[in-house]
């Protein structure tokens, strides 16, 4: 049985994926207020040691380096919104990480103003909080997603021979139409481009995040 990592570090992974999502709100271009935001998140990243928690790529787009924190890169991390959503659920925030057919709305835990929404982030309930972590409650959100991705990038097989139609993954529901996963009311197989490449985002992003939050073991 795989083991959970230590809540401090989910805690500062948290952390680190907010920084991301920050600096992904100011991509663009320059001016007064985004050069004095990116300040502020330098400060922040510094005063709460998250550097440690972040990727190369990643410590490259917080801190802007070779001012790669640009408009395409930082479409790419609010993408990372899903990610902070599995992480605070898992400390125990209430976010709506078992439905898959919406994306995380962090407004709900996390108040988020443009330029200053650093000052808003709970950091100490992140960080102390002594909440049970829920073991089992999250191994099951893994397997929901892992069995997700497998749906639907496996998309001629039966539905009934799936991971999804065989598994228990409460408190995670999957809903079905026409005898396959279901999304916005329809099929999966009768969804256009756009809503197939929502779902396999939304799937995808919370998938990374879950697995995340266990320690990876080496064969």
């Amino acid at each position: 049985m795989s083991a959970l990592i230590e809540r401090k570090k989910v805690a500062t992974r948290l952390l680190a994926l907010l920084a991301c999502v920050y600096q992904s709100n100011l991509a663009g271009e320059q001016d007064s207020d985004r050069d004095d935001a990116r300040l502020e998140l330098v400060k922040w990243v510094t005063q709460y040691k998250i550097s440690a928690e972040l990727s190369k790529n990643e410590f490259d787009f917080v801190f802007n380096i070779n001012n790669c924190a640009n408009k395409i890169s930082g479409t790419q991390y609010s993408w990372y919104e899903e990610q902070v959503g599995v992480c605070a659920w898992a400390l125990g925030f209430d976010l709506e990480v078992e439905n898959y057919e919406t994306q995380i709305e962090l407004n709900n835990e996390f108040i988020f103003d443009k330029f200053h929404f650093l000052n808003e982030i709970p950091i100490e309930k992140i960080l102390n909080n002594s909440d049970h972590i829920d073991y089992k409650k999250i191994e099951n959100g893994r397997d929901f997603y892992y069995a997700l991705r497998h749906r639907l990038f496996n998309e001629n097989l039966n539905f009934q021979n799936s991971m999804l139609a065989k598994g228990n993954y409460f408190p995670f529901q999957m809903k079905i139409i026409d005898g396959d996963l279901g999304f916005l009311g329809q099929s999966i197989k009768r969804l256009d481009v756009t809503q197939l490449d929502l779902l396999t985002s939304i799937v995808t992003e919370r998938y990374k995040a879950f697995n995340m939050l266990f320690i990876q073991e080496v064969n």
